[in-house]
């Protein structure tokens, strides 16, 4: 099994129900863009994973993930979160796309 394909595929998410930590710290959220990350594989299977960064994870797929992860074995984890980790070298990634990717996106 290989992968094909990585997309991101952006949503409009709502704002969070209104809520405070405390005094200084941030609490809910207003609507956002969100997106649904998918890896598709040449068996037709699809691994997908959902987050509130769409814009920032549809950049980063498509200017630096997607063209190293086409060919590679989804299954393959550690070869996966190494390569991101390489990667993050270039561009230091958010912490979450490491997560997207080689979590649930992974398969």
């Amino acid at each position: 099994m290989r992968i094909t394909d990585v997309t991101v595929e952006l949503v409009d998410l709502p704002a969070q129900p209104l809520f405070r930590w405390r005094n200084g710290l941030p609490g809910s959220e207003d609507s956002v863009t969100g997106g649904i990350l998918r890896v598709h594989t040449d068996d037709g299977l699809e691994g997908e994973a959902h987050t509130r960064r769409g814009l920032i994870v549809a950049d980063l797929v498509q200017r630096r993930i997607r063209a190293d992860l086409l060919g590679r074995d989804p299954l393959a984890r550690e070869l996966l979160r190494h390569r991101l980790w390489e990667l993050d070298r270039i561009e230091e990634f958010p912490i979450y796309v490491f997560g997207l990717v080689q979590g649930r996106g992974g398969l």
